[in-house]
């Protein structure tokens, strides 16, 4: 196939190379869609590979199910052999981690999704000038629960959507879980409490952070461990084993 790509002109494109978790699936299921896109592209004469390192040990399933073929490589450099054993020339290689970029820079035409790798959770800075009694913690983004005019899950989706501009993905079998209730004492109202309601949840889209914060990062659960300013609700709920 002929593919005009503007600033590199007319390709001739015969072979994608998928990569699994954080591109076609996301914590091992295929994500929605992809299917009817990669039958698309096999009317189109392309053929569809996937690499992987397996390591939920359903690569080959999804694969056969997908009607693609499936190639073990999980590491940058077994990735890159088997790219090499293709004809890099007429490949387009499809990826979102360091662990793709020798693939992805082999390849004629490279494609990177910007997504969150697997496993791991947002966490965001408060701006201190903003929030000085924060003291500049890393936390989790959240809001005010305004009880008379939204359910909580509006209350999750409009607030991660305020702070951060990402999307939680709310499906059937993929909504966000329930994980923690928490109370603390107000910072500077004696007699109230607060009570926060934890979720985890999936999203998707590009970070954008509100006024409000001054940096973000992904991080897994064992990162979280190692840092010293954590907020500690936060690590409440690591040492309870709820962020995990």
């Amino acid at each position: 196939m002929e593919v005009n790509v503007p600033g590199q002109g007319l390709l001739k494109l015969e072979t994608i190379v998928l990569d699994l978790n954080g591109t076609l699936a996301v914590h091992g299921k295929v994500v929605e869609g992809a299917p009817e896109r990669i039958a698309k592209l096999k009317e189109k004469g392309y053929k569809i590979i996937l690499f992987s390192g397996d390591t939920r040990g359903n690569a080959q399933k999804l694969a056969d199910g997908l009607g693609i073929e499936f190639i073990r490589a999980g590491t940058d450099d077994e990735k890159l052999r088997e790219i090499e054993k293709l004809n890099p020339e007429t490949c387009v290689a499809i990826g979102n981690g360091l662990i793709d970029l020798k693939k992805i820079q082999k390849a004629k035409l490279a494609i990177v999704t910007l997504v969150n790798e697997e496993g791991k959770y947002l966490l965001i800075r408060r701006n201190p000038e903003k929030y000085p009694e924060m003291a500049n913690r890393l936390d989790i983004p959240g809001g005010r629960w305004i009880k008379d005019q939204e359910v909580i899950p509006k209350t999750l989706e409009r607030e991660l959507g305020k702070e951060t501009g990402l999307t939680v993905i709310s499906e059937p079998d993929n909504k966000p879980e329930f994980i923690a209730k928490q109370k603390f004492p107000h910072s500077r109202i004696k007699k109230l409490s607060i009570v926060r309601l934890t979720y985890r949840a999936q999203v998707t889209g590009p970070v954008q952070l509100s006024d409000e914060h001054s940096e973000y990062m992904w991080v897994t659960p064992q990162e979280m461990k190692e840092m010293s300013d954590l907020d500690p609700l936060v690590k409440d709920l690591l040492d309870q084993g709820l962020i995990k």
